[in-house]
């Protein structure tokens, strides 16, 4: 089972660093962690309000900037042209780097056209402000939409994604693009690890409740997962998935558990939702 996924020539690790939600020291300390466990793609947001301690953390782990991915997400108030390679470059510092492996739009805005903002985002490519562009939360339709426009390739959609939730349709119409998807939230912060299915799962293995579901991840094509520090589970289990494999019986049986369509993350200025396709 291959450790990264291939999308327009460019390898994505299967499993990266979640940091929503951290702060201030505890952000620093936790990806200072994660950079020792030997996770090399680290995911963040303007919105988080940590990129400043990220960048710290990636200066103090001496890991060249050449083995590490680092994304961040432009907030939704910044779509215009101006606002949002203003909003990148004050990223940039904030993480004291050159420019990120990946600009992500953090949530589809129709108050301005989509059009205009992938217009935007190339032009921070061009400008050699990020080397890659990608998008989260966007429907089946707006994705198909802004990726048959987009001068360059979006390299991803970052959605929701985890066993409780049936996103198929949404997958299917983003992997047919030829992208990857990155799948946050992947364990339901944690709801996930509640399910008998997991826990059976994780006796007969001898692998813990998180392991299982990151092996779920590993096992299917062309998604990547972010885990995040939680309570309930550790960077160092989500990581070590690479020397067991789930069974078909096992997959299917975690598959299941979509039925439950549970949603976490679904604000007011949310899209309508794809319609759920199967169980």
């Amino acid at each position: 089972m291959t450790l990264t996924t291939t999308h327009f020539g460019v390898d994505l690790p299967r499993i990266g660093l979640g940091t929503r939600g951290l702060t201030g020291i505890t952000c620093h300390s936790e990806v200072s962690k994660a950079l020792k466990l030997g996770y090399r793609y680290i995911e963040t947001a303007q919105i988080y309000n940590n990129e400043r301690q990220i960048g710290a953390a990636i200066k103090d782990s001496g890991v060249d900037r050449d083995e590490l991915i680092v994304s961040t997400k432009v907030w939704i108030d910044d779509y215009r042209l101006y606002d949002l390679l203003w909003s990148v470059r004050e990223s940039l510092d904030r993480l004291r780097l050159q420019n990120v492996d990946f600009l992500i739009l953090h949530w589809p805005n129709e108050k301005y056209s989509l059009h205009r903002t992938m217009d935007a985002m190339n032009e921070a490519k061009e400008l050699g402000l990020t080397k890659h562009i990608a998008v989260a939360n966007f429907t089946a339709p707006q994705f198909k939409s802004v990726s048959e426009y987009s001068e360059n390739p979006i390299l991803f959609n970052e959605i929701e994604y985890h066993p409780l939730i049936n996103q198929n349709r949404l997958i299917e119409a983003t992997q047919s693009t030829g992208a990857a998807v990155v799948a946050y939230g992947p364990t339901a912060d944690g709801e996930a690890l509640n399910h008998y299915e997991i826990s059976r799962i994780a006796l007969n293995k001898k692998k813990t409740k998180s392991q299982i579901i990151m092996r779920w991840f590993v096992q299917q094509d062309g998604i990547v997962a972010l885990p995040r520090l939680t309570r309930r589970s550790t960077l160092a289990e989500c990581m070590d998935v690479f020397d067991f494999e789930l069974s078909d019986e096992e997959m299917h049986s975690i598959d299941k558990l979509r039925a439950n369509n549970r949603r976490l993350f679904d604000p007011d200025f949310a899209p309508d939702w794809d319609a759920v396709v199967g169980g």
